[in-house]
């Protein structure tokens, strides 16, 4: 995750609990790249306050969340960016806790309180400070307005300071709360009064205040300002804690004391809208002279009802780009929805399918926007009825793939138009509609609530009228019934008219002046996101669809703790429960703005809380446990903009520093001592494209090695490490643009200009048969002898021992389990596995297909006792073989070594290390050759997508690379070619194609697993890549390691 210069508070102060919980949505978007979700952030940014309108959807002054230079250069996100934002939504899109835990005790009339509550209520008396007075108040006055307001106090019990523009007002406690909660109290003039719990001194107030909620005070200054030839002084404070927003006094005072006084008066009053549910938006224009004034804030209509509550969204904006996939999966496991952006034309696209199944298999709940819904009307000229057939087709094959890919254990994930879990719009023109946001603005109130909306009313209700508005804004040919007399101005006011009140029609409608000159799609723009802004329509659609992270947890606990969900930590996870035993999950590291060489984690508490200083036991990926103490504990981004807190609690997502010497590059931390691990990702892209690299200036090799370690730790799936074979430095990344990326950063960090090789491939070795004869080795002292076989492990056998393989948390038995359910073993071979390999050797565990385990050893003897320290040393020797291979010396994949027979000495001291080590490895080295043993290599599934007529160059530029095309379709004008290409024939396939096609043509690709090295290329592949190796040349044969009876 990217530092962001928008990581804001905004009230967001890390003091949470259970109930704020409720209130919190954690939500990743993600697409396929160009699909506009980074586009559709900047909306939300807008809505919160914190973004210019003119800025939405502009490919140059937007895109904030983007803030690395070679993602403003090139127009994609490599990292991603995570904001808190603050909104209001409505009381019935949040569940309550009551209706997700059934047992929650209720907060209604009809709860009793505790005994004795009620004697010491009746006795107690409240002293409330209103302030903001005009310096003619008097007592009555005030008795009057608020007996007014349903509030009933008596002269006698309130104390005017009317030269200091305030009263104290005691009150018994029950009327107290009625008080404070009145929306906007005002005077006769009109002007608002302060409402608030009296203090010894407002500075005070405001300390004790930012106490309690763990946030920063603001910075204080008094300006002189002139009035009526007199000296007068205002307070101003800069509150970076509440999001960086101004605060200014509502009036001039005559001492710089009074002053600062009433800046922190008007800090207070800004608090308190924040956490209300009468929160009045603080970007709005003052009204007379009785109302703080701040900005950079979210700008919330001052008329907010009572049924409208806070809603914390915490968003993490994710690459599209297959090369980053590892920071979607890092984002998908701290998160409880995922927002699906996909393009209205092109539909569902290849990397659409991996970032979903990622979330499926997740455990998150997914929501869709289909963006660009304005390329619908405007490029292909489509009739309402046509663009909603083709929205409803997207939405059935996002259905069919969810069915698909849905775990059997969780609750339905399909989405709809109907319901509002699926919704439409256009990000560059900032507006956004579903069937709940266009029915609650009214323009289905006719129709009863009960009656359910059919294709025919979606069309004449929703997608008509926004399809006449464009047509009225000028970007579609009008109609021959369409009014023509009226001009573009009055058509937009017509149609507006249907859905908004006269008071909310935009005021750049309301003109008389010749308005043919206007830019038509700034019209259309102008006009979409005053009638259906994007942002409502998300925030709404996540808040009523995205579960909190009570309800989220309590289904995903199965899914990602690796211990027993009815352990200490288990409940804890499932219920979200602040007082549990800490669990927290750090995902990714990222570097230090203000410490060289300092990584900070960005993760999420899963169960109680943390706070500086505590020191929690380190779970990493490759079974290394420590302990960590963390120094600083921080919201709201990673490394940028960030907000120190004095606790997190469970549901928040943190920053933590301090527990990078200890977790590596992710990891679990708990303060429960026999606590499991949270399960490690496992990334679907794999550093595959390796170089070797040195800087032209051969002086700075130190500086480069130690630039790039930091680099690569702070990226989840790259690589860099010596090679000792070669003495060369090798990095490796995913593929091309992952490589440049990396080459990028070093070069903007450091200065250092390097040299790259050639891409190297990084294949893996395997086997194909079977044989019947064991192979045989002795150790040196000839006292133990060794028989073992090889064999290939089919794909579902792969697939299982991928996902129920996860580091140190590795159980044996549950592997056993898994393999005799779904994999066809018999229970008796599944009970003897001894180990599975190849070992993680990245410090942040799991970095794709290398490190992951894919090889078994069985021991298939009879009747045999193994001495369990020939065990132990033939494991040993099992690691190593995997780990590094015969035929290239690359990790192996899918292959099964089988302990058939062995003669031990009986005394241990023959069976040394040094003597069954060496023997296990040749023996297991020459069974691998005399299975047929070969090489398999990474494999690209990749999209070419182009108007009809286009593609026919591409045919011929996959084929010569070595590509098989597996489908091709044309869809509404579009053609679409489906291929797998291996990944060593893809380097600089993307400019060969835009090339080819001139430019029509749209290529993208992902990692499809690993194929077999086609026959005639392999003795060559093997030859180059052991001479680049510094490798014997040719490859070894069984006889080599082989020993005869």
């Amino acid at each position: 995750m990217c530092a962001s210069s928008y990581f804001e508070g905004n009230g967001n102060t890390g003091n949470t609990d259970k109930s704020n919980a409720n209130n919190t949505r954690n939500v990743a978007v993600i697409a396929h790249v160009d699909h506009g979700k980074t586009t559709l952030s900047d909306a939300l940014l807008h809505k919160a306050g914190l973004l210019h309108k003119d800025r939405v959807g502009d490919q140059e002054k937007g895109r904030s969340l983007d803030t690395l230079k070679d993602e403003k250069d090139r127009g994609i996100t490599i990292k991603s960016g995570a904001i808190t934002l603050n909104f209001e939504v409505e009381r019935h899109l949040l569940r309550t806790e009551s209706e997700i835990l059934p047992n929650a005790p209720s907060e209604g009339k009809n709860s009793e309180p505790e005994h004795g509550a009620v004697k010491d209520h009746e006795n107690a008396l409240t002293e409330i400070y209103v302030g903001n007075l005009p310096h003619d108040c008097t007592v009555e006055r005030l008795a009057r307005l608020l007996c007014s307001e349903g509030i009933h106090v008596t002269p006698e019990s309130i104390l005017v300071s009317a030269r200091r523009g305030y009263a104290v007002v005691k009150l018994d406690s029950g009327l107290a709360p009625e008080l404070l909660t009145l929306d906007g109290l005002l005077d006769e003039e009109g002007r608002r009064l302060i409402v608030q719990k009296k203090g010894e001194d407002p500075l005070n107030c405001l300390r004790a205040l930012c106490k309690d909620a763990h946030v920063a005070m603001p910075s204080i200054s008094v300006h002189e300002v002139s009035k009526n030839e007199a000296t007068k002084f205002i307070g101003l404070a800069n509150w970076d804690a509440m999001g960086g927003v101004l605060v200014q006094s509502p009036r001039v005072s005559e001492t710089r004391k009074i002053a600062r006084q009433a800046a922190a008066l008007a800090c207070l009053d800004f608090f308190e809208k924040q956490t209300t549910d009468n929160f009045e938006g603080p970007g709005q224009k003052s009204e007379q002279n009785g109302k703080a004034l701040v900005s950079n804030s979210k700008p919330v209509d001052s008329t907010s009802q009572p049924d409208r509550v806070p809603l914390v969204l915490n968003l993490i904006d994710s690459p599209g780009h297959i090369d980053f996939n590892a920071e979607v999966t890092a984002a998908l496991r701290v998160t409880d929805g995922a927002l699906v952006v996909v393009d209205a034309v092109e539909g569902k696209a290849v990397q659409t399918d991996e970032v979903l199944r990622q979330a499926l298999r997740e455990g998150v709940k997914p929501v869709l926007m289909i963006n660009k819904c304005d390329r619908l009307f405007i490029e292909q000229q489509k009739s309402p009825e046509d663009s909603f057939d083709r929205m409803q087709q997207i939405v059935d094959d996002i259905n069919r793939f969810i069915s698909d890919h849905q775990q059997d254990s969780l609750p339905n994930h399909r989405v709809s138009l109907f319901d509002g879990s699926a919704c439409f719009g256009s990000g560059y023109y900032g507006w956004g509609c579903s069937a709940s946001t266009y029915q609650r603005k009214g323009a289905t109130a006719k129709r009863e609530k009960e009656q359910r909306l059919t294709r025919e009313t979606f069309i004449k209700e929703i997608m008509r009228p926004i399809v006449r508005m464009h047509r009225a804004c000028g970007v579609l040919p009008t109609l021959k019934k369409d009014n023509k007399e009226k001009d573009r101005l009055a058509r937009v006011r017509d149609i507006l008219s249907c859905t908004m009140s006269p008071r909310s029609i935009p005021s750049f409608l309301e003109t008389d002046e010749d308005n043919s000159d206007i830019d038509s799609k700034k019209l259309l723009k102008k006009t979409m996101m005053a009638w259906l802004p994007a942002a409502d329509v998300l925030v709404d659609m996540i808040a009523e669809h995205v579960p909190s992270p009570v309800e989220a947890q309590t289904v995903r606990a199965p899914l990602i703790y690796t211990g027993d969900t009815e352990d200490e930590c288990g409940k804890g996870i499932s219920a979200c429960d602040p007082l549990a035993p800490t669990v927290v999950y750090v995902c990714k590291m990222t570097p230090s703005l203000t410490k060289k060489n300092r990584m900070l984690g960005f993760g999420r508490v899963f169960s109680g809380q943390i706070k500086p200083g505590d020191v929690l036991r380190a779970l990493r990926a490759d079974g290394i446990e420590s302990k960590a103490k963390v120094s600083q504990v921080m919201i709201c981004g990673i490394g940028g903009k960030v907000q120190n807190i004095e606790c997190a609690q469970a549901g928040q997502l943190v920053v933590l520093d301090g527990v990078d010497e200890a977790l590596g590059k992710a990891g679990t931390l708990t303060s429960s001592q026999t606590g499991k691990s949270i399960r490690h990702m496992n990334f679907t892209v794999t550093p595959v494209v390796r170089h070797s690299v040195k800087p032209k200036d051969k002086a700075k090799v130190t500086k480069m090695v130690s630039e790039l370690q930091q680099i690569v730790k702070a990226d989840s799936t790259a690589l860099f490490f010596f090679d000792k074979d070669t003495k060369e430095h090798i990095l490796a990344g995913a593929g091309e643009l992952h490589i440049e990326i990396l080459v990028s950063s070093l070069q903007q960090n450091t200065g250092i200009e390097v040299e790259l090789s050639e891409p190297v491939i990084a294949f893996r070795e395997t086997v194909q048969s079977s044989p019947e004869e064991a192979a045989l080795a002795k150790s040196d002292n000839k006292h133990n002898r060794l028989w073992f076989k090889a064999s290939p492990l089919s794909d579902d056998t792969i697939e299982c021992l991928r996902n129920e393989s996860d580091g140190a948390c590795l159980d044996l038995k549950v592997l056993g389990r898994s393999l005799v359910s779904n994999c066809a073993w018999s229970a008796a071979e599944a009970s003897r596995i001894w180990a599975v390999g190849p070992e993680a050797t990245s410090s942040g565990g799991r970095t794709g297909d290398e490190d992951q385990k894919t090889c078994v050893l069985v021991d298939s003897t009879f009747g045999l006792q193994i001495p369990q320290d020939a065990k132990e040393n033939i494991i040993t020797a099992f690691s190593q073989v995997t780990r590094q291979g015969v035929l290239v010396n690359a990790a192996m994949r899918g292959v099964r070594f089988d302990l058939v027979d062995a003669k031990f000495h009986s005394d241990s001291v023959h069976r040394r290390p040094n003597s069954v080590v060496p023997a296990a490895t040749r023996a297991m080295r020459g069974a691998f050759l005399m299975a047929c043993p070969g090489l398999v290599e990474p494999m690209y599934r990749a999209d070419v997508s182009g108007s009809s007529g286009t593609l026919n160059a591409a045919y011929s530029i996959l084929g010569r690379r070595g590509g098989v095309v597996v489908d091709a379709r044309s869809d509404g004008g579009t053609d679409t070619i489906q291929a797998r290409l291996p990944v060593r024939c893809s380097f600089g396939l993307a400019g060969e194609m835009r090339g080819a096609t001139h430019g029509q043509a749209h290529y993208s690709c992902v990692f499809d697993g690993m194929q077999k090295v086609p026959a005639e290329e392999e003795a060559t592949i093997i030859e180059r890549t052991r001479t680049g190796k510094g490798l014997k040349e040719g490859a070894p044969v069984a006889n080599d390691y082989l020993d005869k009876l």
